[in-house]
């Protein structure tokens, strides 16, 4: 089973912009990491403000190296969320055959 993490974030009123641009720069480099299988984000238009991440790795401690990698430090905790409202996380696991 690969671990799953199912992330919402959504920007204070004007930060949208940095946090777009936080995330653009996240997907290409998280997607080089080893352990993970898909990274995914998406938005919906109409709501600017709000990005999810679909993250699917290896096992839980592929996302935890996610976490601690210099480019998540860089634009996840160093521009991302502190340009955010709101957070939420949600952990899954796949359903293999």
């Amino acid at each position: 089973m690969a671990f799953v993490a199912s992330v919402v974030w959504t920007a204070h009123e004007g930060m949208e912009q940095t946090l777009l641009h936080a995330v653009r720069q996240l997907v290409p480099a998280s997607r080089r990491e080893p352990a993970c299988l898909s990274y995914v984000a998406y938005r919906d238009p109409a709501r600017p403000r709000t990005i999810r991440v679909l993250e699917i790795y290896t096992d839980r401690a592929g996302f935890e190296a996610h976490a601690a990698s210099d480019h998540f430090k860089t634009w996840g905790f160093g521009q991302a969320i502190p340009a955010l409202e709101s957070r939420d996380m949600q952990f899954y696991e796949t359903v293999e055959p």
